[in-house]
């Protein structure tokens, strides 16, 4: 039996602690209305929502960290911060697109639902960030996909 096939999120994590770095870094302006004692109320506000959304970064990094879908030959592990589950191939009875980029996997023990991690928007366009299969960039789909192939099924469109 060979080894699982890993699906993490892609290196998104560098790019939150880089923004959340800036925000910190933010300050509110030096010349406000009230004088000193404005300014300095001011300057605390911007530094205490700086660092909430610092540490709200944070908990995302770390729970992108853990998150990871492995395929064996006979079944699926899902690991998040908070959970793990492991669902055989043979226990699938379908795979529906819920919406653009999100599936509920129906299983005889209930459902999983597999969505995207974070979303890259551009000019109004909108699309999933994909995952390193084994360290390799790949399209999101991919996964479910490949999930599909092995469960034997077709993935039912909305």
């Amino acid at each position: 039996m060979a080894g699982p096939i890993r699906y993490r999120p892609a290196d998104v994590a560098r790019w939150l602690e880089i923004g959340a770095g800036s925000m910190r870094r933010t300050n509110a302006p030096t010349r406000v209305p009230g004088g000193e004692i404005g300014r300095v109320i001011l300057e605390t506000v911007g530094k205490v929502v700086g660092q909430g959304k610092g540490a709200l970064v944070q908990v995302a990094v770390r729970r992108l960290g853990h998150l990871e879908y492995r395929l064996y030959d006979d079944r699926i592990e899902v690991t998040t911060a908070s959970s793990e589950r492991c669902v055989s191939y043979d226990r699938i009875s379908a795979i529906e697109t819920m919406r653009p980029g999100e599936y509920r996997v129906v299983t005889r023990d209930g459902a999983l639902r597999i969505k995207p991690y974070a979303w890259l928007n551009v000019t109004g366009l909108r699309v999933p960030f994909g995952w390193l299969r084994d360290g390799m960039e790949v399209p999101f789909e991919l996964l479910i996909e490949e999930l599909a192939g092995r469960a034997k099924i077709v993935v039912e469109k909305a």
